[in-house]
């Protein structure tokens, strides 16, 4: 485990996606988008609809398969979902790093950040109020 692993682990963390597409012309989502990784799946919203799939990571390998969704229609987040879905579906690596996760896929990237708690902190040492 590496350190950036160590301080926000890839599993059990909720990730939002913050930009997609390709490194020369980055898309801000229109609705939030999340992911969330179990032991061999990844789930989360498209901005519309819920997903599911199995995932398999070697290193720095990463592939998606058996991409599932629910099937509800949103007016003007329908080319965010289909190009969520379709990064996952070409998926070829992982990396972690500085409470950052990033996808990168055929054409691009998939850029998450680390949607945690307000009484966590990226180190990874909880903040309790009283």
């Amino acid at each position: 485990m590496t350190m950036d692993e160590a301080r926000t682990p890839l599993r059990g963390t909720r990730w939002r996606l913050e930009r997609y597409g390709p490194a020369d012309g980055p898309i801000t989502p229109v609705r939030d988008a999340t992911a969330t990784f179990d032991e061999w799946t990844i789930h989360g919203t498209t901005g519309c609809n819920r997903y599911t799939a199995a995932f398999i990571q070697d290193g720095e390998q990463f592939t998606v398969s058996s991409v599932a969704t629910t099937k509800m229609y949103c007016a003007g987040v329908m080319e965010q979902e289909r190009a969520l879905v379709d990064a996952l579906r070409s998926a070829r690596s992982l990396t972690l790093a500085g409470g950052r996760l990033i996808i990168a896929y055929a054409g691009g990237a998939l850029e998450f950040v680390a949607d945690l708690p307000s009484n966590v902190a990226l180190d990874g040492v909880a903040t309790h109020r009283l």
